[in-house]
């Protein structure tokens, strides 16, 4: 088949392959002893072997152990409140006597307050770095859309006396602290009873009297003029009257289309659009709710008037409604901003209403006075569902303002039989913490105090606290310097 094909005898190996099967063997062993002695424990220090027959045991002399100091844990530092804020800068400096501070307030850019060594001088931080923005001399209201402020600037002014040549309000701009012109207050009267900030404006209450001694005579004609930038109001409103005492005051609501200016009990309920006034009435408490229904609260019988519900030309009907009188009255929220829900107070507890609903109509929820629930007239609310309480017991207290359920209380004092008077009263809420102050007569002793909202549990790490808004607070500290902190997050 093949040519050449020698076929091989069976039962015999060659000799080279004997010898490479030697070869083979021979290196394995040789590997199997590298490896041996590689991995085969060897004795240690102060180690000797057992040969005394059975397999080989080495054994390890003992060594001293390792010496290590135990000490107590570090003591665990409690959260206070300026751990999650920073001290932006110093408004007056330690043993000022003269000047006055406070906060004016707060952009995302800086935070304006006043300081310096002396009255009458707003100054402006940088939020981010602290450094001063501007200065200026001049008493400013609030901050107006953020952007704006008000403020009644002398001419030719002497920080060491006070003295100046006039004064007169202009518009000034926040972020640099210079003025963008004067309002024309001409129009008004000879003087300027009183002022107050709207959310995009200024109103201006100016009377008509021969002197400035008039103005404490009793009644006078009045113009309330509102302005949205320097030069003329947007328009005016001539009232017949405006009772005026020799110290003013006033408060102010906004809300539906209206601005509701209580200007020492002469209450102006005023479209906000066309300067159409809706009502003029004698007023203690005065609110504004949704759907232009306003409710007040009078003096006594005489001045409460029956529901009307009054036409205005160019705008929706006003709806008036009376809340009580005396001490049956509304629970006053500070600045306009509080909660679609009527709180009524007399002398037996506290009830609330639903604005929209007839007042005779059943509550929403009502409370007795007790010591858990004491009586109180001012609050602050939280923008949301929570109001927060300060009682004639000392007693801080939260609640629920859709249901009454209490959330949390919190008393201020120890002294035996408190009584702060509520018209003294103040609390203020911003950002997450509560500031209430009062003055308890019957143990002479003045508190104040800031609050953690979420629980009543007051607030440490601070020496004292004299201001809070736009979530900034104004604070003193040991040194007896005032310092501004803002929220680090």
């Amino acid at each position: 088949m093949y040519p050449n094909y020698q076929p091989q005898p069976r039962g015999r190996i060659s000799r080279g392959i004997v010898a490479l099967i030697i070869v083979l063997a021979v290196l394995v062993v040789a590997l199997a002893v590298v490896i041996a002695m590689l991995v085969w424990p060897k004795p240690g220090p102060g180690a000797s072997t057992n040969t005394t027959g059975g397999p080989t045991v080495t054994q390890t002399a003992t060594q001293p152990a390792t010496q290590t100091t135990t000490s107590e844990p570090p003591p665990i530092k409690e959260p206070t409140f300026l751990d999650g804020y920073r001290v932006l800068g110093t408004v007056m400096a330690a043993g000022t006597t003269e000047g006055q501070y406070g906060l004016i307030g707060a952009t995302a850019d800086e935070v304006i307050a006043y300081g310096g060594d002396h009255d009458a001088q707003p100054i402006a931080f940088d939020r981010a770095t602290g450094a001063v923005l501007w200065q200026m001399y001049g008493y400013c209201g609030d901050l107006i859309a953020q952007k704006s402020l008000v403020c009644y600037v002398p001419k030719n002014y002497d920080p060491a006396t006070g003295d100046a040549a006039s004064w007169s309000f202009q518009w000034v701009d926040a972020a640099t602290g210079q003025s963008q012109g004067l309002l024309d207050t001409s129009m008004l009267g000879k003087s300027t009873i009183t002022t107050t900030e709207t959310s995009q404006g200024e109103l201006v209450l100016g009377v008509q009297v021969a002197s400035a001694d008039d103005i404490y005579n009793g009644t006078v004609n009045a113009v309330i003029g509102y302005y949205t930038g320097p030069g003329a109001p947007v328009w005016t409103l001539k009232a017949k009257e405006s009772a005026t005492t020799s110290e003013f005051y006033s408060a102010f609501d906004e809300g539906s289309g209206l601005f509701v200016w209580n200007v020492d009990g002469t209450v102006f309920v005023i479209d906000a659009t066309t300067g159409t006034l809706v009502t003029q009435v004698q007023a203690y408490v005065a609110q504004v709710f949704s759907n232009r229904m306003v409710y007040l609260t009078t003096f006594d019988d005489t001045h409460q008037q029956p529901e009307q519900v009054v036409d205005v030309p160019g705008a929706d009907p006003v709806t008036i409604r009376t809340a009580g009188n005396g001490d049956n009255a509304m629970k006053a929220y500070p600045g306009a901003a509080h909660p679609d829900v009527l709180l009524v107070g007399d002398d037996v507890g506290v009830s609330a209403h639903d604005p929209a609903a007839q007042f005779w109509d059943a509550p929403l929820w009502d409370h007795p006075y007790s010591n858990d629930w004491p009586s109180f007239t001012k609050l602050a609310w939280d923008g949301d569902r929570t109001a927060f309480a300060f009682g004639q017991n000392g007693l801080a207290f939260a609640f629920d303002v859709l249901t009454g359920q209490q959330l949390w209380t919190t008393s201020l004092t120890d002294a035996p039989d408190a009584d702060f008077e509520t018209s003294d009263v103040s609390v203020d809420y911003t950002s997450s913490v509560v500031l209430v102050q009062g003055y308890d007569y019957a143990n002479d002793a003045r508190v104040l105090t800031l609050l953690r909202a979420d629980n009543g549990q007051p607030v440490t790490g601070i020496e004292g606290v004299s201001d809070l808004k736009d979530g900034m607070l104004l604070f003193g500290d040991a040194s007896g310097e005032v310092q501004i902190a803002v929220p680090s997050f």
